[in-house]
Parts: structure tokens; sequence; C-alpha cells
């Protein structure tokens, strides 16, 4: 149980992201605020928990495609020798600033 509770837990700022998105957004509450043609509080009620849980399953799965593609691509090396290259010459540049300016 411990082991699924991680697991989930690691994809729900993905979810998060994806949802407050500006352009799924309004799609979201389109599907949420689509006609009503129920018409008991308890088939809504229903109706709602499942569009709820629908939406937070679909996340949680383009979440897990997300790190899949990035696994497989290991963007997060690429990005990290970018980042190290990137910082090496910000940091040899005030190096040289500070040296000029003594």
């Amino acid at each position: 149980m411990e082991k699924l509770v991680n697991g989930v837990g690691g994809l729900t700022f993905g979810v998060y992201l994806l949802h407050d998105n500006d352009l799924l957004r309004s799609r979201l509450w389109n599907l949420i605020n689509a006609p009503r043609l129920l018409d008991n509080y308890l088939a809504e009620m229903l109706y709602l928990v499942a569009i709820v849980v629908g939406i937070f399953c679909l996340g949680c799965l383009v979440e897990l495609i997300r790190k899949k593609i990035v696994g497989i691509i290991h963007i997060e090396d690429i990005l990290g020798k970018y980042a190290d290259r990137l910082y090496d010459r910000v940091v040899q540049r005030i190096e040289r600033k500070l040296r000029l300016e003594e």
C-alpha cells in the first residue's frame, strides 16, 4: 500500500500542472458544466465524483507517459550538462568582473 501511495504521490504535481493549464482548464470546466440530464442530487454527485476521478486518472496516465519519455531520452542528463556549463560560464564572468574591479 505504501508503494502505491508513494507512486501516486509522485504523479500528483504533474496532474496539478496539467489540469491548471489555461488551454485545458476551459475544456475541463466545459466537461464538468455539461448540460445536466440527471434530475436527482445523488446522480449528479456521482457524476461529479466520476469526473474528478477520471480527470485525476487521465492526468496520472499523462504524467507517467511523460516520465517514461523523459527517462528514455535522458533529458535530465542533457539539461544537467547544459546547466553545469552555463553555471561555469556565469561564475567565470563574475570572477573576471571582480578581478577587473580590484
